[in-house]
């Protein structure tokens, strides 16, 4: 399943899950709200005319039997002693709806029909009511007659004598039941429609991912990383698109620098490669050479085969990405770290270099690509801080101050119009193309640096 379809689905999933909540919710709470109303109807209907509870208490009744009894409640005489304790007005005065069944119930538990729908079951609890000698509360419950529900009162009327008032449930059940049928209905329509918005919102929130697709796979077939995934608005996608185009700006920029790297390194080492093999022609006419000359000649082969393994080696370090080597970043004693590296180029070159030391500090490098960087500035001071005799103007001032390092030599310094190539790869001015080198060693010092920010 694709992104759209989880999406419409999961939208589905919760409309279904709220949509069956709520329909519970208002099925439940109208069957309690039709079950009070129908309580509260026949706690009313159990109460006399003028609204008074129900207090009976009529001594020396006579008893039951006596058929005047059904023919009273049926004339609606109120107030009329009936034999055995029951009165024509407690039928008469609480004949309801023409689905409700009225009853007296007597303490030996013979039961007096007013004319009902229905004869209501009763069981000792409806005749302990009817027994109390005071008022006792209403008893409600629901019992079922010829596979109907009925909801039943049994209310204490006087000493010996309990009313008994039913109303059926059909109504109420159809009502319920009509409901849950139009609920189902909405909850139906609310599912498709959560669905249907949840494919909608899904289309619209995909599509930008569809694009950055589509670009990564141009990218892919064709490598062209000149086109960029547009960014519309400011949402997490858009974040995405906008790291994709950054990371694609990246890659331009590297596969550019390595063009150009190759192709400076192919302009650099054509000369010195002309140079060798101009050398090496002249080698083999060795027997024409006077034993100066073929001296001469094989010295210069060696400088330039040196040349050509010094340039080598810089542009490997200088092509090689210094993030990838296996070198893990440490606490490294930046002073110490240089003070190596000064004592090193002493011994190397003979130069008188002073180290000035302030503000010591632990940083987090690569000691092996610091070692670097130093070296090279420092061979550059060495090479650049001496006269056109070859003497060595002033001594080398090495600077470690906190995270600075500061190499300072009193050569003829650098023109105005060179300090902005001065780290640019195989740049060479004008006035330094005689002395040897590749022009790279500063670029090889700048990279560090970046790279440890």
């Amino acid at each position: 399943m694709n992104l759209r379809g989880k999406v419409a689905l999961a939208t589905a999933a919760v409309g279904a899950i709220v949509a069956v909540g709520g329909a519970a919710g208002a099925l439940v709470s109208t069957r309690q709200q039709l079950a009070s109303q129908i309580d509260q109807t026949l706690l009313a209907s159990a109460r006399d005319p003028g609204g008074r509870a129900v207090r009976p208490p009529v001594r020396n009744a006579p008893d039951a039997g006596d058929p005047d009894i059904v023919g009273a409640m049926r004339a609606g005489e109120v107030g009329r002693p009936i034999p055995g304790g029951a009165r024509a007005a407690d039928c008469a005065s609480r004949r309801g709806a023409a689905d409700a069944a009225v009853q007296i119930l007597k303490r030996d538990g013979t039961v007096t029909s007013c004319g009902n729908v229905a004869t209501l079951p009763t069981d000792a609890a409806d005749v302990a009511i009817a027994n109390a000698t005071v008022d006792s509360p209403p008893r409600l419950r629901t019992v079922t007659v010829d596979g109907r529900d009925y909801r039943v009162v049994t209310a204490h009327i006087r000493p010996g004598v309990a009313l008994q008032i039913a109303r059926d449930l059909s109504e109420t059940d159809a009502v319920v039941a009509s409901l849950r049928a139009r609920l189902a209905v909405l909850g139906a329509l609310a599912i498709a429609a959560a669905a249907a918005g949840g494919w909608f919102v899904a289309r619209r929130m995909v599509r930008p991912i569809e694009d950055l697709q589509g670009a990564t796979d141009r990218v892919a077939s064709t490598g062209d990383l000149s086109t960029p995934v547009k960014v519309k608005g400011t949402d997490e996608i858009a974040g995405l698109a906008a790291s994709f185009n950054s990371m694609i700006r990246a890659l331009a920029t590297s596969r550019e620098q390595q063009t150009r790297l190759i192709a400076d390194a192919s302009h650099e080492l054509r000369t010195p490669l002309t140079s060798l093999r101009t050398n090496a022609e002249l080698l083999q006419r060795a027997r024409n050479l006077t034993p100066e000359q073929h001296s001469e000649v094989v010295g210069a082969v060696v400088s330039e085969v040196d040349e050509l393994t010094a340039l080598m080696t810089e542009l490997v370090e200088l092509a090689t990405d210094p993030t990838g080597v296996d070198e893990a970043v440490q606490d490294v004693d930046l002073a110490e770290v240089v003070a190596d590296v000064v004592e090193r180029t002493r011994r190397r070159s003979g130069t008188t270099i002073t180290i000035e030391e302030r503000n010591p500090m632990i940083l987090q490098l690569r000691a092996r690509m610091l070692d670097r960087a130093v070296t090279n500035l420092l061979e550059n001071a060495v090479k650049y801080g001496t006269t056109e005799g070859g003497s060595q103007t002033a001594d080398i001032v090495v600077t470690v101050d906190g995270g600075r390092v500061e190499v300072r030599d009193h050569g003829r310094g650098i023109d105005d119009a060179d300090l902005p190539h001065v780290f640019s790869r195989f740049y060479r001015s004008i006035s330094a193309r005689s002395a040897p080198g590749s022009g790279l060693g500063l670029a090889i010092v700048e990279q560090i640096v970046i790279r440890h920010g």
